[in-house]
């Protein structure tokens, strides 16, 4: 029987959808005079027409001929005028014989590593070619309204980190249960132990990654039919030369400096094993800037193994025989000779050139930061319990001869560096008191970030602790890796008490120094 003979049935290689795009003609996109961001509105219908493969986006290119390529210089500059040059006026391009793919969500990684600030890159090996940030298309209509909600899932699908030293391999959320791990992630381990055997990431514990997701200034509403979803906190990214529209936001993550990085791409019979690099932030700032379209990594990672970054060429050719197992004869063609293969991707030179235009407004006037002190003790809280925090952070350095870094005090005294600030008191301090009324406040973002870099930074470090600071919940809900410390809990209303048992805590294993009052 030919079950084939319907669209209802198709093959899995058909069935399975790699991404979902819908196919517009039309957008708004503004900039009001003096906004540090834009405004971005986008409309359709459950009966707008979509692409579900990379052959329907082909088909699409090719279908709108010498159009396409008249209309697409001229929209890319209007569009880098009110992106990336902050012009204040609107653009729509109400043109009927040009469609926009709505949409995709990316993530920028930039990685803290050993006192020094990396963007991490994915190399892409087909057009556009070069080096990308983690993103991909919508996979739902959810998504589709929502393209923020694909942004941790494409970046826990691109981005693998481990470390073999303690045979860790580092999740985005920890907590979850083993039996809800997405089924292409455990694939993936799987495929990676065949190829490459010496790390295991199969059989690796996962821990908590510290990543904590950044705002950008934009706003957006999408609307679908009678639903309409308004969102923020995000950088637009629309270019014009793949005709895409995507959404995208800035990850900041700790790691330590023997972490390796992995792509975590699979086909059905293989890892892809595409190069990642790590390029130091200020550097590549400043080439893009100066109009750089080689870009060679400080840190390369190619097989989980740590590589320098001089390598890449050496890479790029072991690169283009593996690719024979996964991409078509045209794609391999493409790849061997094209002019420039470690150009950056239009989308990542996009996100690189306003994230760096709005760390710029949030430091005007500063060259060069103040000297800082050396943290002994890290406060940590979530947002409902600055009060308790604060009252903490008072006491600590009444008692002890240390620096204490406690945000609301210290962060104004970094503007437009909070967090490089963050991270250095991180690495610096050897006590980290997280303090929290309810379990769930240690689970908000800066709180989370804080708790696991500290954790992974001072893994080694036996004079590093960490204490819970708690009031009004059972240490038992305390997240990991908080749990594995003892926790100083204080009643309600009752705080001294709990300040008594933190001072001898702290006399004890923290500072020698320490003028602790009778």
């Amino acid at each position: 029987m030919d079950f084939f003979s319907t669209d209802l049935v198709r093959p899995l290689a058909l069935a399975e959808n790699v991404f979902l795009e819908v196919l517009l003609s039309d957008f708004k996109l503004r900039r009001r005079p003096g906004d540090a961001g834009v405004e971005f509105e986008v409309s359709f219908r459950t009966d707008t027409p979509a692409v579900w493969n990379r052959e329907g986006r082909l088909a699409v290119r090719k279908s709108m001929g010498a159009h396409f390529d008249a209309a697409c210089h001229q929209y890319q500059e209007r569009l880098e005028a009110i992106l990336l040059d902050g012009k204040a006026e609107t653009f729509s391009p109400g043109d009927p014989e040009f469609l926009w793919r709505w949409a995709s969500a990316g993530t920028l990684p930039v990685v803290n590593m050993d006192e020094r600030s990396y963007y991490c890159l994915f190399y892409r090996d087909i057009f556009p070619l070069g080096w990308n940030i983690a993103n991909g298309a919508c996979d739902t209509r959810a998504e589709l309204l929502d393209p923020l909600q694909a942004l941790e899932r494409e970046l826990g699908e691109e981005l693998v980190v481990a470390n073999p030293t303690k045979r860790l391999r580092y999740v985005l959320k920890p907590g979850e249960d083993q039996a809800l791990d997405r089924p292409e992630f455990g694939n993936f381990r799987r495929l990676w132990r065949q190829q490459f055997p010496t790390l295991d990431l199969l059989n690796f514990k996962p821990e908590g990654l510290a990543f904590k997701l950044e705002n950008g200034p934009d706003d957006v509403i999408v609307r679908i039919d009678d639903e309409t979803r308004r969102l923020s906190g995000c950088f637009v990214n629309i270019n014009a030369i793949d005709f895409g529209i995507e959404l995208d936001r800035i990850a900041r993550i700790a790691v330590v400096k023997d972490a390796v990085f992995c792509d975590g791409e699979a086909s059905a019979t293989r890892v892809l094993n595409r190069p990642v690099g790590l390029f130091d932030t200020k550097e590549l700032q400043e080439q893009v800037a100066a109009g750089q379209h080689t870009f060679i990594p400080n840190r390369l990672f190619h097989g989980g193994q740590a590589l320098d970054g001089k390598e890449i060429g050496t890479v790029l050719t072991r690169l283009s025989t593996d690719m024979r197992e996964w991409r078509t004869p045209a794609e391999i063609a493409a790849f061997e000779t094209a002019p420039q293969r470690l150009d950056l991707c239009p989308v990542t030179r996009n996100i690189v050139r306003r994230h760096a235009a709005y760390l710029a407004q949030s430091r005007p006037g500063r060259t060069t930061a103040e000297p800082k002190p050396r943290y002994g003790v890290f406060v940590s809280f979530g947002e409902p319990d600055e009060a308790a925090a604060r009252k903490v952070f008072q006491f600590i350095k009444n008692e002890f001869d240390c620096d204490v870094f406690f945000a609301p005090e210290t962060l104004p005294k970094h503007p437009g560096l909070w967090n490089e600030a963050i991270y250095s008191a991180l690495k610096d301090a050897s006590c980290f008191v997280s303090v929290a009324t309810a379990a769930e406040h240690l689970e908000r973002s800066w709180p989370r970030f804080e708790m696991l870099a500290f954790h992974q930074l001072h893994m080694d470090n036996e004079r590093a602790q960490m204490i819970s600071f708690i009031s009004e919940f059972s240490p038992c809900l305390l997240p990991l890796p908080l749990r594995l410390y003892q926790a100083v809990p204080w009643p309600k209303d009752r705080i001294q008490e709990g300040l008594d048992q933190l001072r001898s805590r702290l006399s004890q294993s923290f500072c020698s120094s320490a003028r602790v009052a009778d």
